[in-house]
């Protein structure tokens, strides 16, 4: 693998790499000089809490990891042990040598892309292990070793090298995750190298990421078995140009020796730890084949298309001498080949094997053998034209005719076709769900067919399950915009589950020209003003004068004290009438008199008689 670019190695080859197993610091031996007052198992946990949420964030600065070179190179040890962080996306390292604090990116905060994406990327990929894994993992009759191999081969034959792309220097981001190998099925040596240590930690196994340094331009694995370490390169196993369930074994469980004779010898500069040579002279060296899996036995061709048997216990087996020539008539002669296609893949009790030009099924209880496939004519154009892939897929059988068992970028004579193989009888009980079923997402898988690993998933959103909440500042209300108090929201479908209540829209009140009613003055209520955007928001009322009240002994107002009357004068004393006259009350005599009662009777009997 040719050197990438710089950027993406830093970011591939720094910016995770406080991540850890489990438990990854107590199983690693500490590199020399190493700080061991850092609390590293906590660093490791931090890491892990953050993935219950993926849209959440975790600071590592105060785990204050001083920044020398053996807590570097312990930390490259720890090595990118958290293969979950598929969407991880951050800045690299930064070393302050003046405060002796390694921080990560701005500040030494993780941030994750939102749930949607999060989900999207990382549920195909969950669906992937489980098929990869499945018969593998919680198998007590396989052997670690036996468990490692298998892995090895399903992941090779499952993805191809993302080799054109490669080439052109074009090949995307993705192609280095685990997500390009067992989502997209394709990658380059990280994504194998990811892939591989995910499903190992899945196991239960010790593995970690290799990356050649320092020039960064490979990337493998390393496996501790009984104590002992061992280099696995799976992208060395699965040649380009990529053969559909094309699998070899010469780089699987190597010693540095072995390993580095035949790759860089930066590998060194890693890790010289492997030596042991247990496992270089194991049976897979010698399969032709991908290893597959039926029952704890595993099936393979070796020596010229034989397929063999292998129990648990170690037991090899001959079984048969499968079809591996192919004789064709030209002019008067007749010609012989052995194109050498020996490809096998396993869909229930049956083995299917890759004859030259038929696809074969040998079952392993009855030892019937039956051919299951015969393309046409028209499938191999040329007479040198044989089948040289296979593979399968949810129980659809791929296979591919080429004029060469080494293929090319040129695809003109490639012919691939499929066919319908596996009818998923059954279903059994899937790895449990990592997640429930959310308002935008599925549940995680569910069940799988033993047959041929296709795993079925539930579709079926939940409309009323929000997995992961954020809380939600509230806002003040303004003069043109409603406010909303503190709430929750959920981060796939952007609903609010609590708080956010509405807060109608607030001017800022100030009253001006506000006067009260006098006695004698009319009175305003005033205008109300807002302060903060400057608008008149409402008119006040006028309010009657209230008038003076009676006035007190003095002739003033109580209210107001102005004087309004004058004092009381008490009433004269009228006389007291004397005589008989209505109208004057008096006695009239004299020589007149008669004259002057006669005038007061009359006015009396007009205007009323005032006696």
């Amino acid at each position: 693998m040719k050197h990438m670019k710089k950027s993406l190695a830093v970011l591939l080859a720094l910016v995770m790499l406080l991540c850890a197993a489990p438990t990854a610091s107590a199983s690693i031996q500490p590199v020399e000089g190493a700080d061991m007052t850092v609390d590293w198992d906590g660093v490791i946990e931090a890491m892990r809490r953050v993935y219950l949420n993926p849209a959440g964030e975790v600071d590592l600065t105060p785990f204050n990891i001083p920044d020398t070179q053996a807590n570097r190179d312990y930390l490259k040890k720890i090595n990118l042990s958290l293969p979950e962080m598929v969407q991880f996306f951050a800045d690299v390292f930064r070393f302050n040598s003046e405060n002796g604090i390694i921080t990560t990116g701005k500040g030494g905060v993780y941030r994750y892309t939102d749930y949607l994406e999060y989900t999207e990327k990382y549920d195909p990929i969950v669906f992937a292990i489980d098929s990869i894994l499945y018969g593998i993992k919680d198998n007590d009759a396989l052997s670690d070793v036996d468990k490692c191999l298998l892995v090895h081969d399903r992941l090779a034959a499952w993805t191809a090298y993302d080799y054109d792309r490669f080439l052109a220097d074009a090949e995307p981001l993705v192609s280095h995750f685990a997500e390009g190998a067992l989502s997209l099925r394709t990658c380059v040596c990280d994504g194998y190298a990811y892939a591989y240590m995910w499903m190992m930690d899945y196991l239960g196994i010790e593995c970690y990421r290799i990356v050649d340094m320092p020039s960064e331009s490979h990337a493998w694995n390393e496996v501790f078995l009984d104590g002992e370490a061992y280099f696995v390169d799976v992208t060395w196993d699965d040649p380009v140009y990529d053969v559909p369930g094309r699998v070899t074994h010469n780089n699987f469980m190597l010693s540095y020796p072995t390993f580095s004779a035949s790759h860089w010898s930066g590998a060194g500069e890693y890790d010289t730890s492997p030596s042991s040579t247990l496992y270089e002279n194991y049976f897979s060296r010698n399969a032709e084949s991908e290893i597959v899996l039926i029952d704890n036995t595993m099936y393979f061709l070796a020596n010229g298309a034989k397929l063999y048997s292998r129990t648990p216990d170690g037991t090899i087996t001959y079984i048969r001498q499968m079809e591996n020539t192919y004789s064709y008539q030209a002019g008067d002669t007749t010609y012989t080949v052995t194109p050498g296609g020996r490809r096998i893949i396993a869909i229930g009790d049956e083995v299917l094997y890759l004859a030259p030009r038929t696809v074969q099924a040998y079952n392993v209880r009855t030892g019937d053998l039956r051919t299951v496939c015969t393309p046409s004519k028209s499938f191999f154009p040329d007479d040198n034209d044989f089948l040289y892939g296979i593979r399968q897929q949810d129980g659809v059988v791929y296979i591919t005719a080429n004029n060469s068992p080494n293929f090319s970028s040129d695809t003109v004579k490639l012919h691939t076709s499929a066919f319908s193989y596996c009818t998923h009888p059954t279903k059994v009980p899937c790895r449990a769900a990592t997640h429930p079923a959310g308002c935008r997402t599925p549940s995680n898988a569910t069940t799988i067919c033993p047959a041929c690993r296709k795993v079925f998933q539930d579709t079926t959103p939940d409309p009323n399950n929000h997995l992961f909440t954020k809380t939600v500042a509230g806002t003040e209300p303004g003069c043109y915009n409603v406010g909303y108090t503190e709430g929750q929201q959920c981060e796939a479908c952007k609903q609010y589950v609590s708080g956010h209540e509405e807060l109608p829209i607030t001017h800022v009140i100030e009253i001006r020209d506000a006067r009260e009613a006098t006695c004698t003055n009319t009175g305003y209520t005033g205008t109300e003003y807002c302060t903060r955007c400057h608008q008149r928001i409402a008119v006040g009322q006028h309010l009657p004068s209230l008038g003076h009240t009676d006035p007190d002994e003095n002739g003033n107002c109580t209210r107001c004290g102005a004087h309004i009357a004058d004092p009381a004068q008490p009433e004269p004393q009228q006389p007291q009438p004397q005589g008989s006259c209505k109208w004057c009350g008096k006695d009239h005599g004299g020589a007149f008199g008669w004259l002057v009662k006669l005038f007061h009777n009359l006015f009396a009997s007009i205007f009323g008689a005032k006696y």
